[in-house]
């Protein structure tokens, strides 16, 4: 029986299918997200967008205020950036606005103290 399933070329692209569309759904980003750049402008994806105008552009795009939006800022973002941000999108309803720095990474050169006593 298994191998009659497995065999029809129908249920097999059926499940082929449904598979691909449930990885799919697990690979979408949630959430909207917005980037702040060095030079202070707003980008939604690659449009730039006025501060003033984010809360609109976001509910174009399909945005709802539950939606999480996150907004990647530079290390040296300045306090009245993200203030001016939050309070536009808060006027509008979105309440989980998360700011996020670039991730840095440090390496040294040495011996690791944790391997130290294995030699």
């Amino acid at each position: 029986m298994t191998t009659r399933i497995l065999t029809n070329p129908i249920i097999l692209a059926l499940m082929v299918s449904f598979c691909v569309c449930a990885s799919a759904q697990l690979l979408k980003p949630a959430g909207a997200h917005v980037r702040l750049s060095d030079n202070g402008r707003l980008y939604v994806g690659d449009a730039e967008t006025p501060v003033k105008n984010l809360a609109a552009r976001l509910k174009k795009d399909g945005i709802d205020p539950t939606t999480q939006v996150t907004i990647e800022i530079p290390t040296n973002a300045p306090p009245q950036a993200l203030t001016a941000i939050s309070r536009e999108l808060a006027s509008s309803g979105y309440r989980r606005i998360l700011f996020s720095k670039p991730r840095k990474a440090t390496a040294e050169k040495g011996e690791d103290p944790l391997l130290k006593d294995l030699h």
